[in-house]
C-alpha cells in the first residue's frame, strides 16, 4: 500500500528553494524553487503582455483568433523561460574571467543563444526541484556533506 507521504512535495523546494546540480559533468549548482501555483499565473500574465506588445508594435493583427500561434515560437517560449529563470535564485561554482558569476549575470547569459546550455541547465534544475518529494530531501540530507543542507547529486548508490 502506498503511503501518502510519498506524494508530498518537498516543502523547502517550494518555499526557499534547494541546491540542484543539473549536470553531473560540472560542479555548477543552482538554487531553485519548485514550480508552484503562481507559476501558471505568471506565464499567463507574460503571454498577455507579449500579445499586447505585439499588437502595439504591429507584429500581430488585433483581430487574430489565436494570437500565441501567430507569434514566433521563440518569442512565446521566451516568456516561460524568463519566468523559470526567476525561480533560479542563486548560482555557485560558475566563474568567468572576472570571478564568480552572480545570479543576475547567469539569467542574462542564459537568455542568449551563445549561452543556451545555461538555460537548459536551469530548465533541468527547475524540473528536478518541482518533482522533488519530501522523502527525497530526507534521503539527500543523509548523504550530504555537513556544510550543505541538501545534496545536489541525489542519493549515493547502495553497495
Amino acid at each position: 500500500m502506498a503511503k501518502l507521504a510519498a506524494f508530498q512535495r518537498d516543502p523547502e523546494a517550494l518555499s526557499k528553494g534547494v541546491w540542484i546540480n543539473p549536470d553531473p559533468d560540472f560542479d555548477i549548482e543552482l538554487r531553485v524553487k519548485a514550480k508552484d501555483a503562481l507559476f501558471a499565473d505568471l506565464v499567463s500574465i507574460g503571454y498577455r503582455k507579449l500579445i499586447k506588445n505585439a499588437k502595439e508594435d504591429g507584429r500581430l493583427k488585433s483581430d487574430s483568433r489565436s494570437p500565441l500561434n501567430d507569434l514566433p515560437p521563440s518569442a512565446v517560449a521566451n516568456v516561460e523561460n524568463e519566468i523559470v529563470l526567476k525561480y533560479i535564485t542563486d548560482v555557485r561554482n560558475l566563474e568567468d574571467d572576472a570571478g564568480a558569476v552572480n545570479i543576475e549575470k547567469f539569467r542574462k547569459m542564459a537568455m542568449t543563444e551563445e549561452f543556451r546550455p545555461l538555460l537548459d541547465m536551469a530548465l533541468v534544475a527547475f524540473n528536478l526541484a518541482t518533482n522533488r518529494r519530501a522523502s527525497d530531501q530526507e534521503e539527500a540530507l543523509g548523504n550530504s556533506a555537513p556544510s550543505r543542507r541538501t545534496a545536489s547529486r541525489g542519493a549515493a548508490p547502495q553497495p
